[in-house]
């Protein structure tokens, strides 16, 4: 019988399922695939090798730093005993940063990042943030995230109440109350200040001109000041100062474009003349002198206080001359804050490069304010910044109110996940309330100050109500927020059903499922959500229905009890550029791989072995998505740990000298032949293989601990350790007229293999028993060129009810498999 297995999407699934040939599936699976996975064209693809980054020395854990699409803007996180790392594919750029997290905590970390920032949250722990700043290779520091952390409240104000006009008016009898909140440059506010308070008229009973005037002390950090008069027992916004209005204190220096500038002092002078025949103006000359000025040495920008001084001339008759002469009619002075550009460093002299501010009552002003051309000038105050707001009986809008203190993790309630959904952070599982989900202010994600009454954006507070303790274990943003506790599986939605907005007055929180959830962060692949079942040992995904306006979902292992009995998943990541994998580390250090593409109904699992143990990976993205992977691996007799990253898939583009199929591989290059090559001193102790020129080696010269020679001269080489690919389709069985195969005995007979852009491989019915396909190159001395083709060859196959075939590749080059046809020849029962 002549069979054609053309399809690997199945992957490879566990041999209790052999009798179960009536499964669609079946056809499509695999009695083994290891190293190999099949791609979105259902081909069987093996793995490239890993690429030796760094030795690291000690156990590590991998995170994800991930800016934009910009390979030199994402980085891995390495976290070890206390430190953390960080590196590119290529390089290490920053190390032993300190850090609060022993390594047995590191997997249980939960982590979600907004632009430069990671916030980390544990349950141990505080929660902290990973922040980058200034220029490559940047500064990295990680601190504990300080919750409703803002400017200080202002002072309680001084309220003063004023009146004008005569007449008979309402009594004064009413306490007028007010409260002031500093608000800085990014928007955040402060708590309200102590209360200011003055007797004066009911709000409905004052009379044209009645006033209170309110006055308090500037606060460090602050752009503008919101005040609040109580109305109903409540304190509703009537006005906003902003900082530049400060009009008295100690002056210490200046900001502008977000610089801060010393006080110096100098004195600019000008002259303007006005004459009938035209007016005249000399430059801005600056000397020694006791008013304030400010300069910026990066820019050579000076800002100084200028007294111009104009003359006016008028025209009067001579009656001796008999003709006009220009008199000084008038002196009159003006002055102006200046900024004058290309200001060197001695700064006195004369400049005609500069620009006028606005004009200035007296010379006494003490700082540039408001704008100078587009230039916005705000003075610092050492103590004393005075500000002032007069109270016309505006209206109270309570639906603006001070923000009053809430911290829910006080004494060490850590949470132990976050994310962020709609604008708000969201932190949950905290240790004393595992069932309780705090979310944030909107767009003010360290703020879990409330408002009183309730406002819309206020931070929210909400328990999971079940029948048991459900800790939660995880919080995704989807269509709608998505919570994975130990035991079932919830949305979250606004008041108003699915996508509508959660808000403090308006939250619904519903059941999904109920299989129950591990602490494996969830994964978004397109429309579904990837997440581990309770104990790490299963795979499910969650999608939207409509017909339900819920979420459904499928066991993924179901097919492969042989992969996860007994073991659990540590750690997962998803790489979807280019072969939409899940990446799995399995407990007892065997990675795992999941092709998983929805829409194609692919779900197909593969082992990946290498010659050590995977303990941690991440997924970092770029122009495609790499997969960094920490290595326990016996180097020179030792355990050490190996910094790795999968290698890019061999494409139609690339040489066979690229082909680089060998894990903790390097690349060695020569821009002449040569035969003498240093030794890899992260492969000591190891038997490697090499890669020269695009043909496998066998055999080399160790000349000593750090060279090795080869028997001929090349310009490149790729060197690491080996890996063995086997791929091995499920015997077949099938329901004939005469009926069925299962249990009868079979051989195989000539067979055929479709390859793309592959070399060399052995096959054969048994893994201790292969056979070579037949590669030679096309000119003696050169490598073999890949193939895309058909091969054909006969296996020398016994009789044996689960005979199957072997096809492997261990040499380090590529292999791509299309299809496979064989002639089976089926014998009695027993």
């Amino acid at each position: 019988m002549r069979i054609a297995i053309k399809n690997f999407t199945g992957g490879e699934i566990s041999e209790t399922l052999l009798a179960r040939y009536d499964l669609a599936k079946y056809q499509n699976s695999m009695l083994h695939m290891e190293n190999f996975f099949p791609n979105v064209h259902s081909n069987a693809v093996r793995r490239s090798g890993m690429r030796y980054v760094a030795t690291i020395g000690e156990k590590a854990v991998l995170m994800p730093f991930i800016f934009s699409t910009e390979e030199n803007q994402n980085f891995a996180i390495l976290f070890t005993e206390k430190k953390i790392h960080v590196y590119t594919d290529k390089e290490r750029i920053a190390t032993n940063i300190s850090s609060p997290y022993r390594i047995q905590d590191v997997y249980n970390l939960s982590y979600s990042q907004v632009g430069d920032v990671i916030y980390i949250a544990h349950k141990n722990y505080a929660l902290h943030k990973l922040m980058r700043s200034g220029a490559y290779p940047y500064i990295w520091k990680i601190e504990e995230v300080n919750i409703n952390q803002s400017v200080l409240a202002p002072n309680a104000p001084t309220c003063v109440w004023g009146e004008s006009g005569g007449g008979t008016k309402p009594p004064k009898n009413y306490q007028l109350r007010y409260k002031i909140v500093a608000v800085d440059n990014k928007g955040v506010q402060s708590i309200g200040s102590a209360i200011g308070e003055v007797t004066g008229r009911y709000p409905t009973e004052w009379v044209v001109g009645d006033y209170v005037d309110i006055t308090w002390s500037a606060v460090t950090g602050a752009e503008e000041y919101n005040i609040y008069r109580e109305s109903a027992g409540y304190y509703g916004y009537i006005g906003t100062v902003k900082n530049n209005d400060v009009f008295s204190g100690t002056l210490e220096s200046i900001t502008y474009n977000e610089k801060v500038l010393p006080i110096n002092k100098f004195i600019g002078t000008r002259t303007r003349t006005i004459n009938s025949s035209g007016n005249t103006v000399t430059d801005i000359t600056v000397s020694n002198g006791n008013n304030n000025a400010f300069y910026d040495s990066a820019t050579q920008t000076l800002f100084i206080y200028v007294k111009e001084t104009i003359n006016r001339y008028t025209k009067k008759y001579d009656n001796k001359t008999h003709s006009y002469k220009e008199e000084l009619s008038s002196t009159t002075y003006e002055y102006y804050w200046a900024i004058i550009y290309d200001v060197p460093s001695k700064i006195i002299g004369t400049y005609t490069n500069f620009m006028l501010g606005k004009k200035e009552k007296n010379a006494v002003s003490e700082y540039p304010h408001q704008q100078i051309g587009s230039i916005l000038v705000s003075p610092n105050y050492v103590e004393g910044g005075l500000l002032s707001f007069r109270d016309n009986n505006y209206e109270p809008d309570i639906s603006d109110t001070p923000q009053e203190d809430w911290f829910p993790f006080a004494d060490n309630n850590n949470p132990s996940i976050v994310a962020f959904h709609q604008q708000r952070m969201v932190l949950a599982g905290t240790k004393n309330t595992p069932q309780a989900i705090y979310m944030s202010r909107t767009g003010d994600f360290e703020n879990f100050r409330k408002s009183r009454p309730l406002q819309d954006d206020d931070p929210i507070e909400y328990n999971l109500a079940s029948s048991s303790i459900d800790e939660i274990q995880w919080v995704a943003s989807f269509k709608d927020l998505l919570i994975g506790t130990s035991g079932a599986e919830y949305k979250a939605t606004g008041a108003e059903g699915s996508e509508s907005p959660i808000t403090a007055k308006g939250i619904s929180i519903t059941p999904q499922s109920f299989w129950g959830s591990s602490y494996l962060f969830p994964i978004v692949v397109g429309t579904s959500i990837l997440h581990a079942e309770r104990f790490s040992a299963k795979v499910r995904d969650l999608f939207y229905s409509l017909e339900t306006d819920g979420y459904n979902g499928s066991d993924l292992t179901m097919l492969v009890p042989h992969l996860f009995d007994g073991y659990k998943i540590i750690q997962w990541a998803y790489q979807q550029s280019p072969d939409c994998i899940l990446w799995c580390v399995r407990n007892d250090g065997v990675l795992l791989a999941m092709s998983y593409i929805k829409e194609q109904q692919i779900v197909a699992w593969s082992q990946h072995k290498t010659d050590g143990k995977v303990r941690s990976i991440c997924r970092v993205s770029g122009e495609t998505d790499t997969l960094f992977l920490v290595v326990e691996r016996k180097i020179n007799n030792k355990i050490s740990f190996v910094l790795e990253v999968l290698e890019n898939k061999f494409s139609q583009a690339d040489s066979i000298e690229n082909a680089f199929f060998v894990d903790s591989g390097i690349v060695l290059t020569s821009e002449t032949p040569k035969q003498e090559w240093e030794y890899p001193a992260h492969l000591l102790g190891k038997e490697p293989v090499l890669l020269v020129d695009g043909s496998p080696l066998e055999k080399f010269e160790r000349i000593s601990t750090t060279q090795f020679k080869i028997p001929y001269p090349a310009k490149k080489i790729i060197i690491g350790l080996p890996y063995r690919s086997v791929l091995a389709p499920l015997p077949f069985n099938a329901d004939l007229d005469v009926g069925s195969t299962l249990g009868l005995k079979r051989a195989y007979g000539e067979c055929s293999i479709k390859m793309y852009r592959s070399v060399n491989g052995k096959y054969g019915t048994q893994l201790d028993n292969l056979f070579d396909f037949p590669f030679l190159p096309n000119k003696y001395g050169e490598a073999v060129k890949p193939f895309s083709g058909d091969l054909f060859f006969i296996p020398q196959s016994g009789q044996d009810e689960n005979t199957t075939l072997y096809i492997v590749q261990d040499d380090p080059l590529p292999m791509q498999i299309m299809g496979l046809v064989v002639n089976i020849d089926f014998g009695q029962m027993g």
